[in-house]
């Protein structure tokens, strides 16, 4: 089949820990067409009326598919994305920034205090040990991938109908994708444009908006992330543009804040071992286990990741905002199954209240798009 090729820029705006075999920070494509299945299934959900079977036929149609009869076959993919070259990141321990970053308070009483990078980063950035023999903040796995990092992308496919939903798919991505650990707190936001332009300033479509957003109690008949909700007031539930940020520090200090505000206004809700901030994503903090959800010895630990996502976003140079988007979803099913009746119905009652009340704290410090 002849495919169509397409060049693009591909450009960080925050670090990025995008592991390769040795979890090293390494340009490679599998994470990038990822995220672009990722946002296609936002853009696509509403073509098929949230019909998980009928996305997953045409997702495999356009992406491929690996066979599970045990033949051996799989589909070709009709979309292709390759790199100039795999290199490895350029962020080494040396590099990262020392003083750059804010301490923010985690804890009422003002004793809890760390560093925004760490906060944000967890697991991925590491805090100052004795015990480990680190003296200073260090990368897990270094390097990681620099914003003023910059490769030429090529994206192939078949035809100009998949081309079509493939671009709104990338004015998603440049909107709102994050790759790589930790990405949904906004570490390797980024931006993927034709070639030939100098920049990208992020545009809220209202032609893709309207077909991806869907009333917030709708959204929680899914067990995925498939929409960008609607509140009460049939708002997008999309944050942007109430401050200005020279560099990625200073926006990482500020959404560091914006977590620590959002995650205490979650955990006010607690009922039979399960609260508010379980629905930030799981694991949630040793304070915060629920045995149910433990791993056993020939279990893994049960994980949800947090719908809430935030980005940096380059409005100008040396001039950045903090995007927020919200893709409601329940817990999956297989944490709700594990959950008593009086668990199930406490969160199924609340869920909407706690995230009406972490609406009001993004609405303050952030502000409503629209």
């Amino acid at each position: 089949m002849k495919m169509k090729t397409l060049k693009y820029r591909v450009k960080f705006i925050t670090p990025a820990f995008l592991g390769n075999a040795e979890q090293k920070g390494q340009w490679r494509t599998p994470p990038f067409k990822a995220l672009l299945r990722q946002w296609w299934r936002v853009v696509y959900a509403g073509e098929v009326n949230y019909n998980v079977n009928k996305l997953r036929a045409a997702e495999a149609r356009l992406f491929g598919s690996v066979s599970d009869e045990g033949n051996g076959k799989s589909g070709k993919s009709r979309v292709r994305v390759r790199f100039e070259r795999w290199e490895q990141g350029r962020l080494d321990n040396d590099q990262w920034p020392g003083g750059n970053l804010k301490r923010v308070t985690t804890t009422r009483d003002g004793k809890g205090q760390v560093r925004s990078d760490v906060y944000l980063g967890f697991g991925a950035v590491l805090p100052p040990s004795k015990k480990q023999n680190r003296k200073n903040i260090e990368l897990q796995s270094p390097p990681a991938i620099s914003p003023d990092e910059s490769y030429t992308l090529w994206l192939q496919i078949v035809d100009d109908e998949d081309l079509q939903w493939l671009e709104r798919t990338l004015e998603l991505v440049n909107t709102f994708g994050t790759i790589g650990s930790r990405s949904r707190n906004a570490w390797g936001s980024l931006i993927i444009i034709p070639h030939e332009k100098a920049q990208y300033k992020p545009i809220f479509n209202p032609d893709i908006l309207n077909n991806v957003c869907r009333p917030i109690e709708e959204c929680f008949s899914e067990t995925w992330p498939h929409a960008i909700g609607l509140d009460e007031n049939r708002l997008p539930l999309i944050w942007t543009g109430k401050h200005d940020f020279p560099s990625w520090h200073s926006a990482m200090d500020f959404l560091a804040e914006v977590k620590v505000a959002i995650r205490r206004v979650a955990k006010g809700y607690t009922s039979n071992g399960v609260g508010g901030i379980h629905l930030l994503g799981y694991p949630a903090g040793n304070k915060w286990t629920v045995q149910q959800w433990e791993g056993n010895d020939n279990e893994k630990q049960k994980r949800f990741a947090c719908p809430l996502r935030f980005k940096v976003v380059e409005i100008d140079k040396d001039r950045l905002h903090v995007v927020a988007v919200h893709l409601p979803h329940s817990l999956p099913y297989e944490l709700i199954d594990r959950l008593t009746t009086n668990q199930k119905n406490w969160l199924t009652e609340k869920q909407q209240d706690i995230w009406k009340n972490i609406y009001q704290v993004l609405d303050r410090k952030i502000g409503r798009f629209g």
